[in-house]
């Protein structure tokens, strides 16, 4: 059903980071199945019972593993950008 490819766990991976800020935290184990958006949504689409999916779907071990490998990245780039910085002074 959700696209599971590489980019998208690492994206979503990024959010749970908080690298990629967007404000409060949102991720989708955060529902607390309250049934308000199934009310207020127009097609009522059953959108707790599709968190629990994404959930599953992208906050898993291979998440975990996502979140670390790209908080590893950012600090490798972080790293060799002051090292550049230095240089340039």
């Amino acid at each position: 059903m959700f696209d599971q490819g590489l980019t998208a766990k690492l994206k979503y991976a990024l959010y749970l980071s908080g690298m990629l800020e967007q404000g409060n935290d949102s991720y989708a184990s955060l529902c607390v199945n309250c049934g308000k958006c199934v009310e207020a949504c127009p097609q009522k689409l059953p959108i707790p019972d599709l968190l629990k999916d994404v959930a599953r779907a992208f906050e898993g071990l291979g998440s975990t593993l996502m979140k670390w490998l790209a908080m590893g990245v950012i600090r490798i780039d972080r790293f060799f950008a002051l090292r550049r910085a230095g240089r340039e002074r």
